[in-house]
């Protein structure tokens, strides 16, 4: 009679045809010792009945430890490296502590209790009922009610912040005239020439404005000063009006021009010696 003689004790080592037919009895509790050894030495950690059929325990058996194949169990415990996912649908899945790197979600629906850690990108990640408790949200794009726009300039006040809260149009500047050469001031009573504008319309505001050709009154040439239509304690019009229409504007002196004193704030009347020009202004809006 023969006994296997064990190296792992491990079930590939035990030879179905021993005993042989004819072999010594008294080899027959050697034969037996070695089957409870390999079986416990096999399953060390059972402690209970394993009830799990053939079909199951085959879950687990996989190709390469740290990937997964369809049909079968994945259960891993990585300190280092990472676990092969590709093409692989999961569902209800628990990540206690870690870190999920280089992921790209290609589709479906998270929902429930979502917290990163670090910052994420969502590029082209459509999100709705988002809670963001805490954090920072820095170059984001927000779009909601038709905005088609995936930038947001200074100028443009079209996108909608929210579904319920909006901000209104801001006046835009459609065309702006400069006033053109204007006139020289010369006498009482005279007349802005009436210029040509390009504004598509008449305009919104027009402004009377005289600008300094030499120094006078404090100023420099090339300053400009806004001027109105008033009436002084004599009941005498002074300054200058304004007026525009669809194509043109233009405007007139009243009895006198007169501008402050740039330095001292004292009124004085503006030379009639050819220092000052008179010119209107205009701007559109939409």
């Amino acid at each position: 009679m023969t006994v296997e003689t064990f190296t792992d004790t491990a079930p590939d080592e035990l030879n179905v045809s021993l005993p042989a037919s004819g072999d010594s009895r008294t080899e027959g509790d050697n034969h037996l010792r070695n089957i409870k050894n390999v079986i416990k030495t096999t399953f060390a950690n059972v402690s209970g009945p394993v009830t799990s059929s053939e079909a199951e325990l085959n879950y687990v058996d996989i190709s390469a430890l740290g990937t997964w194949q369809a049909g079968k169990a994945l259960t891993a415990a990585v300190t280092s490296g990472a676990i092969e996912c590709s093409s692989l649908a999961m569902s209800n899945i628990n990540i206690d502590s870690g870190d999920i790197t280089g992921v790209s979600y290609a589709g479906g629906t998270v929902t429930g209790s979502l917290t990163w850690n670090a910052a994420q990108n969502l590029n082209s990640q459509a999100l709705t009922n988002v809670n963001i408790d805490s954090g920072n949200i820095a170059s984001a794009v927000v779009l909601a009610d038709g905005i088609t726009a995936t930038t947001q300039t200074s100028t443009d006040d079209s996108t909608k912040l929210a579904t319920t809260a909006f901000v209104h149009d801001v006046v835009k500047v459609t065309a702006v005239y400069d006033g053109g050469t204007g006139v020289t001031y010369t006498a009482a009573n005279q007349a802005i020439t009436a210029s040509n504008h390009s504004l598509g319309g008449a305009p919104d505001i027009v402004n009377c404005i005289a600008e300094c050709l030499s120094a006078d009154l404090g100023y420099s040439a090339g300053d400009r000063v806004h001027i109105g239509y008033v009436y002084d304690v004599s009941g005498t019009t002074i300054g200058a009006s304004c007026w525009g229409n669809a194509t043109q504007v233009g405007g007139r002196v009243g009895g006198a021009l007169w501008i402050p004193n740039k330095s001292t704030g004292n009124q004085g009347t503006a030379s009639t010696s050819s220092k000052w020009k008179l010119l209107v202004t205009a701007i559109r809006f939409v």
